[in-house]
């Protein structure tokens, strides 16, 4: 009989399929140009194809912990994206600075004014929208680094904003952005969203899904093949005027191992660029155990110097009633294109 451990890593260590990324990219686009043409019809006169760069650049000063004293480039991304004829567009997206460079490569097709699908490798939809570019604080919280990691991946999506509601349906790989696929199951996210007053989301996403696991068992290392890995949480987000609330709570089961975590943000402008942040989170990777939560408290300064740029300060400590003593002061200037 097997006995279950601590899980040491998710799926093999498997690198980056760019021919792969490629090719959907390419069969997507031939199919729904030549397929679905006729149906849609010639773009209109005066119709121009757009194509639309961008990007991003974080630099950040870290002082922390473990002789922690250094600059670092988290982020150099490079994007252009754009619309080919009224119904059909795309996204190519990367990051120089990191190891798995391709970030999004999708094709997007109008069925309606307020839904379109999405096929390729792109960022799904689970609980708050979520960009380095756009955090309220540096960090993203622990329990979104713990339970999702970074959520892209190679599947199709639904998205639909028939208002007040919104959603977001997807059928992935499962195994994460650029990464060959483990098992022949695949996994399913949703998340819905309704926008009930100004400046108020309130939202549900559930994750279904299966990945092989590496565990550890009287020493030595085993494979769970297919084992269990889902996801399910709850947020609001409340922003209007100078006040930013914003609340999450996600729940996860990964093969025998429940984890949790929740975190809260009050920010405020005191001046129309200058926010202050406060940020409580909590994150418990293995509920079955004792004490084995742990908290974390970010007390941070944004200030929007313009369009182009931004800088973020923030401090980071643990819990010292748990013996967490543990610190992280981090500057960073985000210049945006």
């Amino acid at each position: 009989m097997l006995r279950s451990g601590t899980v040491m890593a998710q799926g093999p260590d498997n690198p980056i399929v760019l021919s792969r990324l490629i090719v959907i990219s390419a069969v997507v686009l031939a199919l729904l140009v030549a397929g679905l043409g006729p149906v849609y019809g010639s773009p209109p006169a005066g119709f121009q194809k757009k194509f639309v760069p961008g990007g991003f650049v974080h630099v950040r000063y870290l002082y922390g912990e473990d002789d922690e004293n250094e600059f670092l480039v988290t982020h150099a991304r490079v994007w252009v994206k754009g619309s080919l004829n009224p119904w059909l567009g795309f996204r190519l997206h990367v990051d120089l600075v990191k190891d798995d460079v391709f970030k999004d490569a999708f094709a997007d097709i109008r069925l309606a004014p307020w839904l379109k699908a999405r096929c390729g490798q792109f960022k799904y939809r689970f609980g708050v929208f979520e960009s380095p570019r756009d955090y309220a604080t540096i960090y993203k919280p622990m329990v979104r680094s713990g339970l999702l990691g970074e959520p892209r991946d190679i599947g199709a999506a639904l998205i639909g904003t028939p208002k007040p509601a919104r959603f977001n349906v997807a059928i992935l790989n499962g195994t994460a952005k650029g990464v060959a696929e483990d098992d022949t199951r695949k996994s399913v996210v949703a998340t819905v969203l309704l926008d009930l007053v100004e400046g108020l989301e309130i939202g549900a996403s559930i994750y279904e899904g299966t990945r092989d696991y590496y565990v550890m068992t009287d020493g030595h290392v085993q494979t769970i093949h297919g084992a269990r890995r889902d996801r399910w949480g709850a947020h609001v987000w409340y922003e209007h005027s100078s006040l930013l609330v914003q609340a999450e709570y996600i729940r996860g089961y990964d093969h025998d191992i429940d984890l949790d975590g929740w975190y809260g943000i009050l920010g405020y402008h005191v001046r129309p660029s200058v926010q202050t942040i406060v940020r409580v989170g909590y994150f418990d990777p293995d509920t079955a155990r004792d004490d084995n939560g742990r908290y974390i408290y970010t007390a941070g300064l944004n200030w929007f110097a313009d369009k182009a740029c931004i800088v973020r300060v923030a401090h980071e400590i643990g819990d010292p009633e748990s013996g967490d003593g543990s610190h992280r002061f981090t500057l960073q200037l985000a210049l945006i294109h």
